[in-house]
């Protein structure tokens, strides 16, 4: 089938005869435009890119019902959300798009453009804008003339990753390896800050941290890093496996929020920017500074973005990571991500006892649940990179955590349960 080049008017001008008309199938184009016909069968709409275009599936209007309602949020409360610019090949085309888009932000009060990035090789173009949570409410509901500018593409929650601290748990740990690591390092974690110096940790981590993340965490927030830092030293320590013959280089991409509740990229940075710097500065080095680890070829990254899924294209981070896998020869692991909505079963509270003692029916029902609700547990962001390695995880392993003989039934939150409320 061969279909003949078409203005973007002259194909909305053939889609309207078709759309309009009682029988398509009857409609006559003119010669040369038939085959469009077959095109059109398979479509529910042809229109120009819109407000809602910008912001479906961005994450934007599920972080903004979280907000909304949060009671620590209030109308004098500021966040980020970031500005995806179409992007132009011409750096003087790439600047009269950017005024555009901070004219169109002047009409909301009180912004201020924290970060900008510019990256060529993956097209990438955008603004990270801090503004107060009534701004983000006229976004939404599209009143806002930013939201109406030609200039851009998509207009997203920051999505900044963040993960909880609660306070860590004694354990009763074997002594380490005497073996320590020699050569030159391998692998590398884009994370969090480790606490560097515990036992298991110590003489076997090259931690870069040219953005000081360190100074401003405290040792009792460095729970990822310290994680993610020993996982991949170590294993399992519970399987007693061998360790990384090789130091592991660490370069935080976290630090403690000033209120000590979480890890988190810090606001005011674009990830795809501050991955971007990190890698460069890891495998390529500046003119000023030489590389810090050149043999570096495995990269552990192990955050995703928060309530961004894998839509249709690839975010511009997962394009960053296939950019720079492909550039620099690298293989990235990637999470695939953790959703935190609980799984509701299609059982009752007072059906849970019964179904607990049938094991394979109460599978039965988990997965039933899963598939009904696999829309909304799809890749987080940038799993879906075509060129990183994504990694998810199954509940096994050599752990040794105790579970209770009667497990839910003996919790007092689940017993105070309407018997007659959905399980989950």
């Amino acid at each position: 089938m061969t279909l003949f080049k078409l203005s973007l008017r002259e194909l909305l001008s053939l889609w309207e005869r078709f759309s309009s008309a009682e029988n398509p199938e009857t409609v006559q184009f003119e010669r040369g435009h038939t085959p469009w016909k077959n095109v059109f069968t398979h479509l529910y709409a042809v229109r120009f890119w819109n407000a809602s275009d910008r912001l479906r599936e961005t994450g934007l209007i599920e972080e903004w019902e979280q907000w909304a309602h949060d009671p620590l949020f209030g109308e004098a409360t500021r966040v980020t959300i970031e500005l995806e610019i179409w992007f132009k090949d011409s750096e003087a085309d790439r600047a009269q798009a950017e005024m555009a888009v901070e004219t169109a932000l002047r009409e909301l009060r009180d912004t201020i453009i924290v970060n900008r990035c510019i990256i060529e090789e993956i097209r990438y173009h955008a603004l990270l804008v801090e503004l107060p949570i009534s701004a983000v409410e006229q976004i939404i509901n599209e009143n806002a003339r930013v939201i109406q500018c030609d200039e851009i593409m998509y207009v997203r929650a920051s999505g900044q990753i963040a993960f909880g601290i609660s306070p860590l748990q004694e354990a009763t740990l074997p002594e380490p390896p005497l073996e320590l690591p020699t050569g030159e390092p391998i692998v590398a974690l884009l994370d969090g800050v480790p606490v560097q110096n515990h036992a298991w940790l110590r003489n076997r981590l090259s931690v870069s941290d040219p953005d000081g993340y360190a100074a401003t965490t405290p040792q009792s927030a460095r729970h990822h890093g310290t994680a993610m830092a020993s996982l991949i030293v170590h294993g399992e320590i519970d399987s007693r496996e061998a360790p990384l013959p090789r130091p592991l280089v660490v370069r935080p991409l976290m630090a403690s929020t000033p209120e000590g509740s979480s890890e988190a990229v810090p606001p005011n940075r674009l990830l795809v920017d501050l991955v971007h710097i990190a890698i460069h500065q890891l495998i390529a080095g500046t003119e000023e500074e030489p590389p810090i680890a050149p043999t570096v070829r495995i990269i552990n990254f192990s955050i995703a973005y928060h309530n961004r899924q894998f839509v249709r294209i690839p975010c511009p981070l997962a394009k960053l990571l296939d950019w720079l896998a492909y550039e620099y020869d690298l293989l990235f692991f990637v999470s695939a991500g953790n959703h935190s909505l609980p799984v509701e079963v299609d059982c009752t509270y007072d059906q849970l006892p019964n179904l607990l003692e049938q094991p394979q029916e109460l599978r039965k029902l988990l997965f039933t649940a899963l598939d009904r609700d696999r829309r909304n547990r799809r890749l987080l962001q940038p799993s879906e990179s075509i060129n990183a390695l994504t990694v998810g995880a199954l509940h096994c392993d050599s752990s040794g955590v105790p579970i209770p003989e009667q497990g839910l039934l003996n919790n007092r939150a689940f017993e105070a349960e309407s018997p007659t409320k959905r399980a989950s």
